[in-house]
């Protein structure tokens, strides 16, 4: 997951600003598992993920080691990340959007999406959007963008967490698992 900076959320605009463009834009939605986005978010925030997400990392991961007691290295692991997420969810705390559920960011009951592409199908998905587009108005993108972790390389984070953590975690993001055919462990 990538933080940008500078753009405008739907909510800052006034009423009629936001008809205008959900009725005028091409409403594209990523998405991705739920178990496998815990992962790559807590990479990225805790273990040093790639420089562009340097402000993200200073910015959520403090609130969140802040929140929580941490080990003598100022270090989260992520059983603990984990029980933070439940712990939030359970005392109603408003989950940070990193890892607020798909269904709750985005809306896909009153927002007519046009197209929703998956992280495990990212190339198909591009491939046939620059076909509707015939190219022109889609962005060129390295291949790298296309590499996802295998189910190997982030099941491995889900090895040390307790079965009913991982039951938590689904009724937390219950809806994305539905709505969009997910499973724990991915397939």
């Amino acid at each position: 997951m990538i933080y940008f900076s500078g753009f405008r959320w739907l909510y800052q605009y006034n009423a009629t600003e936001i008809e205008n463009r959900l009725q005028g834009y091409f409403k594209l939605m990523i998405i991705q598992n739920p178990f496998e986005r815990l992962v790559n978010v807590y990479k990225y925030i805790f273990e040093g993920g790639p420089s562009s997400t340097k402000h993200f990392a200073e910015k959520f991961g403090t609130k969140v080691i802040q929140e929580i007691t941490y080990n003598h290295n100022r270090t989260l692991s992520f059983p603990a990340f984990i029980q933070y997420l439940i712990k939030a969810n359970n005392s109603r705390h408003k989950l940070l959007e990193q890892w607020t559920s798909f269904n709750e960011l985005c809306h896909p009951a009153y927002i007519k999406w046009d197209y929703i592409a998956k992280t495990e199908t990212l190339q198909k998905d591009y491939n046939y959007l620059k076909s509707v587009f015939n190219e022109r108005g889609c962005p060129q993108v390295e291949d790298s963008l296309f590499k996802m972790a295998s189910n190997a390389t982030w099941r491995q984070y889900y090895s040390g967490i307790h079965s009913a953590s991982i039951e938590n975690l689904a009724q937390l993001y219950k809806n994305d698992l539905i709505l969009y055919n997910y499973t724990f462990p991915c397939d």
